[in-house]
This record gives C-alpha cells, structure tokens and sequence, in this order.
C-alpha cells in the first residue's frame, strides 16, 4: 500500500473541516496535500482562495476535525505566498518558502519526517530536482541550466545507493550529453551520447551505443541517426 495513502486514506471516509476545501480537493492519495499548490503566487498558480466571497488576505489556517493543524499559509490577494502542511499526527509533510523575490523552494517528507523531496525554483521554474528513499538515499537528481529550459544533468540511483542512469553535460554548448545505464549489480548496461534537439525540444540518442549484458560483455552496438535508431550490430 502506498505510503501516503496509509497515512492520508482515512480521511477520505472520515468527516473533516477544511474550511472551504474537501478532502478531494486537497490530497492526493500518491502525492500528498498538493491542493494549495494551484494558488501559489510565484508558480503563476490559476486558483485564487475566496474568504467570504472576496480574495484572502493574510495568514490562514485550516485544521483537521481533531484540531490538528492541516495546512497555515499567507495569502495576498487570495495567491499563497508561503505555506506549511501538516500529517494528522502534526508532523510536517511539506513547506514552500521563499527565498529572495526571485527563488523559492519546496520540501516534502516522508511521515517519519525525513525529506522525500526538495525543489528548488527561479522565476517560477524548476531549477533542481531531488527526491530520495525513505532509507534517506538519494533516488533522482535532476538540474537544470541557469536561465535556459535544458538540463545539466539527470541522475537516477537504485535504493542501495548506486546509480541506475547518468546523463550529464559532455558539450555544454553543443547541449551534448553523456549518458551510462547500471544495472542494479553495478555493471553498465549501455552506454552512449545523448543529444537536445531544440526543434523538438527533445532529448534523443546520437552516435554509438554500447549494449552490454550483466556480467559486462559488450553484446551489441546500435548506431543512432538524428535521434533515430539507424543501424544494429550483434557480436
């Protein structure tokens, strides 16, 4: 069972007070209490939050039928501006802050209260990426370039702590990237260049690619054209 469902899937049977939210439409059963995100200012969020009919203003709190704290925000002109959300049990399960007028950020935790996930943003854009195991190893990593939309690398990792796939910069300005593939016993699975194409805003394969098996022989080379598989060859 999902772990966020095990600790928010009562709630959807149970009788809550959300002020003027219902359980629906602020937790998700896989993500969290990701509700209030659509009226986040800085994300250009399409929601604005109506106290007695007119825009929010100010800091607002809404609780769980217990009294619990579920979610305290700030809002301007019903945009939030920062906020806090809670687990039942009064544990943080995520925050988003700012931090100056240009970069804000989000955490989310696990309900043990270790992190699951930071974000960082710039001028409402996702700038990096990181989510972790519950066991606190890293599971994804992904950053992307000062001011323009492509990346400068994007990591997975197994929950053993080693990595699954490495894609990062071997050109920055060719946005030409090199990018190895493990299998979970640390050999590598294949291996090759990876290209942004700006025409299709798409990441494809070019050149050779090295395929091998789990013990580490190379049993195939796959040759890419524009980011079309062109030729394959077996040994």
């Amino acid at each position: 069972m999902n772990r966020l469902f095990t600790a928010f899937g009562f709630l959807l049977v149970a009788q809550v007070v959300f002020g003027q939210f219902m359980p629906q439409d602020v937790i998700d059963e896989q993500y969290g209490i990701t509700g209030y995100e659509s009226m986040l200012l800085s994300l250009d969020g399409d929601s604005t939050r109506l106290c007695d009919g007119k825009p929010c203003n100010g800091h607002i709190s809404d609780n769980y039928l217990s009294g619990a704290p579920l979610h305290k925000g700030t809002y301007v002109n019903g945009k939030l501006i920062n906020f806090k959300n809670f687990y039942p049990d009064g544990q943080l399960e995520r925050k988003y802050s700012l931090v100056d007028e240009n970069r804000t950020k989000l955490f989310i935790y696990y309900p043990d209260g270790k992190r699951k996930t930071e974000v960082k943003y710039i001028y409402g854009s996702v700038k990096e990426w990181t989510d972790y195991y519950q066991n606190g190893n890293m599971e994804y990593h992904e950053k992307f370039d000062a001011g323009k939309d492509h990346i400068v690398l994007m990591d997975s990792y197994y929950e053993n702590g080693k990595p699954q796939s490495i894609m990062e910069f071997e050109k920055r300005g060719k946005k030409l990237y090199k990018k190895v593939e493990y299998y979970p016993n640390g050999k590598i699975k294949e291996q090759g260049k990876i290209h942004y194409f700006d025409e299709i805003q798409d990441y494809r394969k070019i050149d050779e690619w090295k395929i091998y098996d789990e013990k580490g022989k190379l049993i195939k080379v796959e040759s890419y054209v524009n980011g079309k598989l062109n030729s394959v060859k077996k040994l």
